[in-house]
């Protein structure tokens, strides 16, 4: 996978496990992303998801408008790219079971947000995008590192 796809999954994976190992939610945030408010979201707004997008993107198609009520939307169309997502923990058996099966020979075919989609639209994780948002990501599109041209992916085993 030429565009890094795979050292951006092992990221995120990292920050997941980061999360079960601890016994707590986790945010990863891309370099790119900013804070545009104070945390202070109830872990009951989220108890039923396994990953949340938490950021704004010029991209999303259907924006968070509420300021103050904190709600979870699911579909694609609430969430963009992977500037800020939270790995809730609520269900480390289940992510690791996911992902386990997913790569068994442990390549990367898609870049991190496709996955998740992928997995959403198979009912595999539940996912949503947490309204308002917290964050925001930078919509320069040149903000991402490419890897080389025919150098290929890999990441270890998830052991």
């Amino acid at each position: 996978n030429p565009d890094g796809g795979g050292g951006c999954f092992h990221s995120h994976l990292s920050a997941w496990r980061l999360g079960m190992k601890h016994n707590m939610p986790i945010i990863s945030l891309e370099s790119d992303t900013i804070a545009i408010k104070e945390w202070d979201i109830h872990p009951h707004v989220y108890r039923d998801y396994d990953i949340l997008f938490l950021h704004n993107h010029k991209s999303i198609s259907m924006k968070c408008t509420s300021k103050d009520h904190q709600e979870v939307r699911e579909g694609t169309q609430y969430w963009y790219a992977t500037g800020a997502m939270m790995y809730t923990n609520n269900n480390p058996e289940k992510m690791e079971r996911v992902v386990k099966e997913e790569f068994l020979d442990g390549t990367v075919t898609l870049p991190t947000g496709h996955w998740i989609n992928k997995m959403y639209k198979e009912k595999k994780l539940k996912v949503g995008h947490l309204c308002p948002s917290f964050f925001e990501t930078d919509p320069n599109p040149d903000s991402t590192v490419n890897m080389p041209r025919g150098k290929k992916n890999r990441w270890q085993s998830l052991g």
